[in-house]
């Protein structure tokens, strides 16, 4: 893996990669979209395995980039994913290196996370200026993943306020979009004035009632981590429950479908983009659990044998394409990115082999 990041590198010496392949080979973008950060968390990555200042020095060139997005605002600033931007690009540059520029940076991008909470709703509100008609009031289940940098600013600044965002809007994201079954639900509209809940609707799944699995790994993965920064036993038991569902549904090949309720006879899609993150995401629930938990083993050996499964069917071999696995699925219903590689998955599938790494430590 860290001779396909170092390929990458040498193709984009400058710029982004894009959020998924086309014929599993990235065009160049620039600091746009929902998806920079998970190539400079690769870049991070591999310097934190095998401290070559070359990765380091690629790293950082890419952080001035994060300073003019939040420095132009608007439409760059106007979505939940900060959370994703800025933790593996400026939170693990501060963990890895100590740059009191990115610590500021992060910080700066958690008070804009921060901007976008509806308190009388008790939510982060997902996408779009707070204005915007169609999006007010919409949250979505990914957002469990970006609630990390909230929980990092807390920390780093003495500011209850985020914390207590962070917490807020992750109960609601239990209350509204984590069903009893432990599926999870993709969207919901909440009345920002009143806080009633208006309408369930997915964006990307196979349908309203049914559980996108990407969403479902980044549920699993983000209230592993709400324990984690919190302690509250309620987080711990959604990513548990969240957890078992998802690996129930595995399809027999240990890769799940692209909606997790689509079954093997339906012949659906794989998605290797959410199992990546659901294998890394079990590993770390599997860390937070007693050593007398029958849960600890059985997650995490559901994790190894996913990552054994992505490891033996879709990692990419071909020197012209560019990706590190092949087969994940940026937007099914709407056809975009389908059997493709995605920066997302490369990124979490070696997130989740840099965990077997001695002395490794999360960014997030």
């Amino acid at each position: 893996m860290l001779e396909r990041i170092e390929r990458l590198a040498s193709r984009f010496p400058c710029g982004f990669p894009s959020g998924h392949g086309r014929g599993n080979r990235y065009d160049r973008v620039e600091n746009v979209e929902w998806t920079p950060g998970f190539w400079v968390g690769l870049l991070w990555l591999a310097y934190q395995i095998t401290g070559d200042e070359q990765h380091r020095r690629r790293a950082d060139a890419l952080i001035p980039g994060f300073a003019a997005r939040l420095d132009a605002g608007g439409a760059g600033t106007e979505t939940h994913d900060l959370g994703f931007l800025y933790t593996l690009s400026c939170v693990a540059a501060w963990r890895l290196t100590g740059s009191a520029a990115a610590r500021q940076l992060a910080i700066r991008a958690a008070h804009a996370l921060a901007g976008r909470y509806w308190a009388s709703a008790r939510i982060v509100q997902a996408w779009g200026s707070l204005d915007d008609p169609d999006e007010r009031g919409r949250f979505i289940i990914d957002s469990a993943m970006n609630m990390p940098l909230l929980f990092f600013a807390a920390e780093e600044t003495g500011r209850r306020e985020y914390r207590d965002i962070a917490v807020t809007h992750l109960d609601q994201c239990v209350r509204w979009l984590v069903r009893s079954t432990g599926s999870t639900a993709h969207t919901c509209f909440v009345d920002v004035e009143t806080g009633e809940q208006l309408r369930v609707r997915t964006h990307q799944g196979l349908s309203d009632e049914s559980c996108w699995a990407r969403g479902q790994a980044w549920a699993l993965y983000g209230f592993a981590l709400a324990y984690r920064y919190t302690g509250e036993e309620r987080f711990r038991e959604a990513a548990r429950l969240i957890a078992s569902y998802f690996v129930a549904h595995l399809l027999p090949d240990r890769i799940c479908a692209w909606d997790v309720d689509l079954r093997a006879g339906d012949n659906p899609e794989r998605d290797t983009s959410a199992a990546a993150i659901a294998a890394s995401g079990l590993f770390e629930l599997a860390s937070v659990l007693s050593a007398d938990d029958s849960d600890r083993r059985r997650l995490h050996d559901a994790a190894d044998a996913m990552v054994d499964a992505l490891t033996e069917g879709y990692v990419i071999a071909d020197p012209d394409e560019h990706g590190i696995l092949r087969g994940g699925i940026c937007d099914r219903p709407h056809r975009r990115g389908v059997n493709e590689c995605c920066l997302w998955g490369d990124y979490f599938y070696v997130e989740a082999l840099a965990r077997t790494q001695p002395g490794w430590s999360s960014f997030w």
